[in-house]
Order: structure tokens, then C-alpha cells, then sequence
């Protein structure tokens, strides 16, 4: 499926939690992205940490929009003081392409993490596979993103950069971070990549099995085809054909 990326729709995760008219919100303080592209698919995840300001725990409903053609691949959240992974199902799906998820123990001054991570093909455009970024969220506090481009010789090109991150020159093998203090979120980033010159092989380990999806560009090789020397007509004079 492919989308059209001149003004791509906006990723905003929400977290609804009910608190007393005394108390103060619960927060979206730290936002953590990392993008690792291979072949032609991308994944990519958000990790977000949340801050309960008030002096008694709370519990919390986290809506997260995905755009067409984008699947969940992981879903964890802190846990006992370690983060521990669920499996994607216990997402529940809403509306659309958004899912929800509860969210708790939110305690009293202690950073709430939460992981999710989704996979995408890449979408063609102008004969070259594009990669974006759509945010729009508060300003964060504390904002990072990581790039990781796998398989290219070149490095990819900005196409659009809203979000104002000033994208730096990519290092040798395409890997780069940039982070933000007090960043507002709002906007897109969206890079052009070059072909491959090489095939590309992507690995997921679960449990005690490795999964792998190979890639590799074939050119088509076409031949003309051969005019036929004898023409067959078959005619229908049957009854049941008169009404066809």
C-alpha cells in the first residue's frame, strides 16, 4: 500500500487518566524514537515516559494511532521496576487503526515507561522509497531519535524536516542520534533512500526460534511472444447459450 506523503497524517498518543479536582495531570515528560530501516521494511519504536506529579498512585488508558499499512511488532511497559514485555495482542484495537492499552501503576514521582514499536513497509514515491515521521505531541522534555539505515551506500536525503531537527551529515554506515531538550514535537521528517546495491536480510529472534526475510532485486527479463500459427473458433449453438 502506498500513501501519499505531502501532508502525511500526524501519530498523537494519548493517555486518559481521571484524577481529583486537586490533582495535576499526568505528563508525557520524555520521548524516545528509534527507527531501524532495512530493505524495505521499517521499524520503528517509541518509548515514553510518563510523570505522575500527584501523591497517590493512578491508572491510566494509552490511545495510540497507527497510520495505514503499519502493523504493532512490541509492546512492553515498566513493571516492578524492570521493563517486561507483552505480547502485542493485549493491545486492544479501537477505532480505525488506533489501539489502546491500559497503563499502570502510575506511582507518585516515578517515571512510567512504556514501549511500542510497529513495523512498516516503505512507501515509493518519485522512484525512490521514502521513510516518515509524523508527530504531534507537547513540548517533551527530553526528546531523542535514532537513526539506523542498513544495506545503502548512500546516505538517505531530507526531504521535509517540519519537526526542525536540523538532521546533521550521516556518518559512515548511516547511523546517527540527535536529541532535543524542551522540543515541541509537532511536524514531519521524511527521508528519501537510495536503492540497494546489495541483497538485505532482516532477523527476529522469539523464543528459542530466529525468523529471517530475505531481499534481493531481480531484474525482469521479458521475451516477445510468438504469433500463434493456428486459430481455433469454438461456437456455442446450444439453447442454454441463446440468452448470453
Amino acid at each position: 500500500m502506498t500513501l501519499p506523503l505531502s501532508s502525511p497524517p500526524l501519530i498523537t498518543p494519548r493517555l486518559h487518566v481521571v484524577t481529583a479536582s486537586d490533582e495535576r495531570p499526568v505528563v508525557l515528560s520524555e520521548l524516545h524514537v528509534f527507527v531501524e530501516i532495512s530493505g524495505a521494511l521499517a521499524i520503528t519504536t517509541w518509548q515514553l515516559i510518563f510523570d505522575n506529579p500527584n501523591s497517590r498512585p493512578l491508572a491510566g488508558q494509552l490511545e495510540f494511532p497507527l497510520l495505514a499499512g503499519q502493523t504493532i511488532v512490541r509492546f512492553a511497559m515498566d513493571v516492578d521496576g524492570g521493563l517486561r514485555d507483552a505480547a502485542p495482542g493485549l493491545l486492544e484495537r479501537s477505532e480505525g487503526d488506533s489501539y489502546r492499552a491500559r497503563v499502570f501503576p502510575l506511582l507518585p514521582g516515578v517515571p512510567k515507561r512504556v514501549v511500542i514499536a510497529y513495523q512498516e513497509a516503505l512507501v515509493d514515491r518519485d522512484g525512490a522509497p521514502h521513510y516518515r515521521l509524523a508527530l504531534e505531541l507537547p513540548t517533551l522534555r527530553s526528546f531523542t531519535l535514532q537513526l539506523a539505515v542498513r544495506g545503502r551506500d548512500s546516505a538517505p536525503r531530507v526531504v521535509a524536516d517540519t519537526l526542525g531537527l536540523r538532521v546533521p551529515t550521516w556518518p559512515e554506515g548511516h547511523v546517527l542520534q540527535i536529541t532535543r531538550d524542551n522540543f515541541s514535537a509537532r511536524g514531519t521528517l521524511e527521508l528519501a533512500l537510495a536503492e540497494r546495491s546489495r541483497p538485505a536480510l532482516t532477523t527476529q529472534r522469539l523464543g528459542e526460534r530466529t525468523y529471517f526475510r530475505a531481499e534481493q532485486a531481480i531484474a525482469p527479463r521479458t521475451r516477445p511472444r510468438l504469433s500463434p500459427r493456428t486459430l481455433g473458433i469454438l461456437w456455442d449453438a446450444s439453447g442454454s447459450g441463446r440468452a448470453r
